[in-house]
């Protein structure tokens, strides 16, 4: 069986500010080695449930998925590092897995939990799929879902576990911090924060049998609120992309991977209205 794990960088332990996750921020260093090891601490788990094969996705948009030094990753995985990773799934995902491992995760905007925000915080304020709330969580899950792997396991602070079990109630939760609000948290060190992730990634791969899939019933309706109405302007531009008021978006896709693909280029087209209006 191969085990893929997906790694972002808001949910890791220690992290608590944007300065930490940007490449231009004084403690991102820091940051990218304590995403490391907590990806290093979910292989060394995964691989003593046995599986054939794990790989690592560097899944956090700062630097162009480019966070995770290969260097520092444990010998037996491999590592995608890049965006995107495939023109099905930005981050790699495919049929071939058994288990899908999230790591450094964070819950949606509108939500109290670290670092808060949906895909893009600077562009989308949310995203509903089929009337039901969505954040990243939930969203690579039921990615995953559609290509039959299931779930086993998520990482991140309290706020972020609780919306992974209120999607799907099987999963595996490793709590590494807890939200006091959007820039501050308790958080457990480093260290201990791998040494949990390592027990619990065990236990979630020898129990995939015990697991499910998040699956999106289908067509799926995927309607997008932005932070502004000139990202709606932009967006609905884009075939079959329907304005349903001044910031808000919707669509209709066959299936879960063509409303990814969809959805990239939708939020594509509201990032390129607020970096001009930004300035960058």
């Amino acid at each position: 069986m191969k085990v893929f794990v997906a790694v972002d960088m808001e949910g890791i332990a220690g992290v608590v500010d944007s300065s930490q996750t940007s490449p231009n921020g004084v403690d991102y260093p820091h940051a990218r080695k304590w995403m490391a090891d907590e990806a290093n601490a979910a292989v060394r788990g995964a691989f003593k449930a046995g599986p054939t094969e794990v790989v690592v996705s560097d899944s956090h948009g700062g630097n162009g998925c480019r966070n995770i030094l290969a260097h520092d990753l444990d010998r037996r995985a491999t590592l995608l590092t890049g965006s995107p990773k495939s023109l099905d799934d930005p981050h790699g995902l495919s049929a071939d897995f058994g288990a899908l491992i999230l790591l450094g995760m964070h819950s949606r905007n509108k939500s109290l939990g670290v670092i808060s925000h949906t895909v893009h915080g600077l562009v989308v304020d949310e995203i509903r799929i089929n009337g039901t709330p969505f954040g990243e969580v939930g969203f690579i899950s039921a990615l995953a879902g559609h290509y039959g792997v299931p779930t086993v396991m998520v990482a991140g602070d309290d706020r972020t576990a609780d919306e992974a079990k209120d999607a799907m109630p099987w999963v595996k939760t490793v709590v590494v911090k807890w939200a006091l609000s959007r820039n501050a948290a308790r958080t457990l060190p480093p260290e201990v924060a791998a040494d949990r992730i390592e027990q619990a990634a065990e236990l979630a791969v020898q129990g995939v049998e015990d697991s499910d899939r998040l699956v999106v019933e289908v067509p799926v309706t995927l309607e997008m609120d932005f932070m502004n109405a000139g990202c709606a302007d932009a967006a609905a531009k884009v075939p079959g992309v329907e304005r349903v008021s001044g910031r808000t978006v919707r669509f209709v896709s066959e299936d879960f991977a063509t409303a990814s693909r969809t959805m990239s280029v939708v939020i594509g087209q509201g990032w390129a209205v607020t970096r001009a209006w930004l300035g960058r």
